[in-house]
């Protein structure tokens, strides 16, 4: 299947290179034939046995929480592609168990997202407050969400999702529950170098930054009357108080 979708790339790619760039924001499947992975080709091995993701979405509803990074809504964003090419106004949903990306626009069939063909995800609102981009050079073709990033640091969080199995007793009889489980691993990347995951409460974030950076935190915790870093608010705080201020 990857063959032959890498095949059909090629010929997009040279398409493209005799064609004028449309006007308009393409759709997802002309911007991306052969570029993305039709939701019923990906198959994942659950208990034993093998389906395809398509069914697995819709176990889902089974399984108590949610796999996806957006709890509540599918946000309204613009996917900027390799090629320069930008769809605009699609929505997605980040798959954070299967780490696949769902996206559609307007009444289009819904498509997978090839992660390597894509640069960065952005909402053009405030529908989803942070960018989505490939920052890790160990995992080069997984988007995080970007909570900052300058000349000098990326600072990013990787959402993970686990299924859990939970044994409940109730009086007479014992019950279990799948759920999915979430938990997030913050991470520091210096310009192009493999990224270092910390603790938000109990690493020293300085030991982790450049020398040219440490001062501007120390003068920005100052400012904000902030004593020590504990919560990922209080790092986007700091590290954008003086592009704020500029």
């Amino acid at each position: 299947m990857k063959l032959i979708c890498y095949t059909i790339l090629f010929i997009c790619f040279s398409l493209i290179s005799l064609a004028q760039a449309p006007e308009n924001s393409p759709s997802i499947n002309e911007a991306h034939a052969g570029m993305v992975y039709n939701n019923t080709t990906i198959r994942i091995k659950a208990k034993n046995k093998y389906i395809s993701y398509d069914e697995a979405r819709q176990r889902y509803d089974e399984i108590k929480g949610s796999p996806y990074l957006h709890l509540d809504h599918m946000p309204l964003v613009d996917l900027y592609m390799n090629t320069g090419e930008v769809v605009e106004n699609a929505t997605i949903q980040y798959d954070c168990y299967q780490n696949e990306i769902i996206a559609t626009k307007g009444d289009q069939k819904e498509i997978i997202l090839e992660t390597a063909f894509f640069e960065s995800i952005v909402s053009p609102t405030n529908d989803m407050p942070y960018p989505l981009l490939r920052v890790n050079r160990d995992n080069p073709t997984k988007f995080y969400e970007i909570l900052y990033q300058d000349s000098l640091i990326t600072f990013f969080k990787d959402t993970r999702v686990e299924l859990t199995n939970h044994t409940r007793n109730i009086p007479g009889q014992q019950t279990t529950m799948d759920k999915f489980y979430r938990t997030h691993d913050y991470y520091i990347v210096r310009g192009r170098r493999s990224p270092v995951k910390f603790n938000l409460k109990k690493d020293d974030i300085f030991k982790l930054l450049p020398k040219q950076k440490r001062g501007d935190v120390k003068l920005a915790m100052d400012a904000l009357k902030l004593n020590k870093l504990k919560k990922e608010a209080d790092y986007v705080r700091v590290f954008n108080y003086f592009n704020e201020k500029g």
